[in-house]
């Protein structure tokens, strides 16, 4: 196939979205399996280390991965199950990818397709029922709820599958179809497949009733579930009196029993830790939320903060957060550069909004400026400097700096004469405010240029 007809899908290559081939998506494959076979050699990792990525890469498959499989034949009884966790390409999705494969011994096999909105998507997939119970099953022991329910029913269909009699049979098919979602739309209904195998359409249905996981819940393993389908994100809301700014976590689930529980599972462990974590739910939905400055800022981003290697394709959400948790406590001050910059770094990370980002700079500007009305300059820390000898009136400016910023000389004039007028005076004024204050900003460790402009 040319270059010219191969296909082509979006991917997310260091935080810009590009159009690649396929064949140039399997080169970049081959590149980050190879250097996880190099870095994740089991024989030179911690048993610390390992227990925290699998619990991460467990958190990834209860939001992401699936069980499933199907019978050798129509007239069979022995299940033959699959496992898979995908993810949309991207740099970070890739070194996650990657990373698991190698962790798992090199055997799962990548399946690329294409998504409705032609971005590259990745599989990892097994069918190997010998590699699944011997390395997956065990691997993965740290889900919850259905998923983990499906993973105890696996084991026990590879249990039957080594019986021959009526009664294995029987439980084989009625637990295979009970697996999700084996049972749903499948070709075959379980009373046809039950008189194909055992010749007894009427057989009662089993009501099959497996332990819930009670394995204690990590840090990391919630981590990971956020990876999948959790959010970290700023809402913001316009007061008369100024803007206000509300952080929030959350991990969303649609609406079981079973991802009730777990999300109960997930409050309870992060309000063990000091962090106020609330359920909420309605008919669809059911989420795990922390909310305000002072939970998200000051709470959990320093319990997360332990982690921050493995935020992967989250990392631009938690370096998001982490700037504005620093640039809030600055808030306070009233400086005006400090609320542009926290609009920029909201704005930094792909997420839906109702208004662009020019309408909060508009309205930051309407803001200060209402509070700089008293100034002729209408710009904070910019105020007349006026001829006291000759009394001739106005004759330049002056910047007066902020007194926490601690910078030296706090007060800097700039005379109509040596700037060529009134206005050009003003210009070099703020020119020269806004330069001091984004210095200061970037000596603190802010990144001033959150958007990349």
């Amino acid at each position: 196939m040319s270059s010219n007809t191969e296909i082509k899908g979006f991917v997310r290559l260091n935080g810009k979205k590009q159009l690649i081939t396929k064949s140039e998506l399997e080169a970049l494959i081959s590149e980050f399996k190879q250097k996880a076979r190099d870095t994740y050699d089991k024989n030179r990792l911690s048993s610390s280390y390992l227990l925290t990525v699998r619990s991460l890469i467990n958190g990834v498959f209860q939001a992401e991965g699936s069980w499933s499989g199907q019978f050798n034949s129509k007239t069979s009884y022995k299940f033959n199950p699959k496992f898979s966790i995908g993810q949309n390409v991207s740099t970070e999705g890739l070194h996650f990818l990657s990373m698991m494969w190698a962790i798992l011994g090199c055997n799962l096999v990548w399946n690329i397709s294409k998504t409705q909105s032609d971005n590259f998507h990745i599989k990892l997939v097994s069918t190997n029922r010998a590699y699944i119970i011997s390395v997956i099953l065990p691997y993965f022991s740290l889900i919850y709820g259905s998923k983990f329910v499906a993973l105890t029913k696996i084991q026990r269909l590879d249990e039957l599958a080594k019986l021959n009699t009526l009664e294995a049979k029987v439980e084989s098919i009625q637990l295979a179809y009970s697996l999700s979602p084996l049972g749903k739309d499948h070709l075959i209904s379980l009373k046809e497949k039950l008189a194909f195998v055992v010749g007894e359409s009427s057989t009662n249905v089993a009501n099959f009733n497996f332990p819930e996981n009670t394995a204690p819940l990590s840090l990391s393993f919630i981590l990971g579930f956020f990876l999948g389908d959790g959010n970290l994100y700023i809402r913001i809301r316009d007061n008369e009196t100024g803007l206000a700014f509300v952080p929030k976590f959350e991990i969303k689930q649609k609406f079981t029993e079973s991802n009730r529980y777990i999300m109960d599972l997930i409050c309870k462990f992060l309000q063990s830790k000091g962090v106020q974590a609330n359920l909420r739910l309605d008919t669809q939905y059911v989420l795990c939320v922390v909310e305000g400055i002072d939970n998200v800022c000051n709470s959990l981003l320093p319990l997360l903060d332990t982690y921050k290697e493995f935020f992967f394709w989250k990392t631009f959400q938690l370096k998001m957060a982490q700037q504005f948790g620093k640039l809030i406590a600055l808030d306070c001050r009233n400086l005006y550069h400090v609320k542009y910059l926290i609009i920029k770094t909201l704005y930094s990370i792909d997420n839906n909004r109702d208004l662009p980002i020019e309408h909060w700079f508009k309205r930051i500007d309407e803001i200060f400026k209402n509070k700089a009305v008293k100034n002729i300059s209408i710009e904070l820390y910019i105020s007349p400097v006026n001829d006291k000898i000759n009394k001739t009136g106005q004759i330049g400016w002056n910047v007066f700096l902020p007194e926490f910023l601690n910078i030296k000389p706090r007060t800097k004039y700039f005379y109509f004469s040596s700037f060529g007028g009134k206005d050009l005076a003003l210009k070099e004024a703020i020119s020269y405010r806004d330069s001091v204050i984004n210095n200061w900003l970037l000596d603190q460790g802010y990144n001033i240029n959150p958007l990349n402009e």
